[in-house]
């Protein structure tokens, strides 16, 4: 029974996107462990690069900040 205060697209609305953040985490975790290990590799080396130059910057501003 439909309430005379919510509107029906409302929901959909949520359910759609509910539905594209599941389908882009499953695509994800599936994009992921489907990739040639070389690439893997790659994409881990890269991560570091970009973890490292994160903490380079906050104990920059760190230090800054004193």
């Amino acid at each position: 029974m439909i309430n005379s205060n919510e509107n029906p697209e409302k929901k959909s609305g949520g359910k759609l996107l509910a539905g594209l953040i599941i389908g882009g985490a499953i695509a994800s975790v599936l994009g992921i462990h489907l990739t040639p290990k070389k690439t893997q590799n790659l994409l881990k080396k890269k991560a570091r690069r970009i973890w490292g130059k994160i903490e380079d910057k906050i104990h920059e501003l760190e230090e800054n900040e004193e």
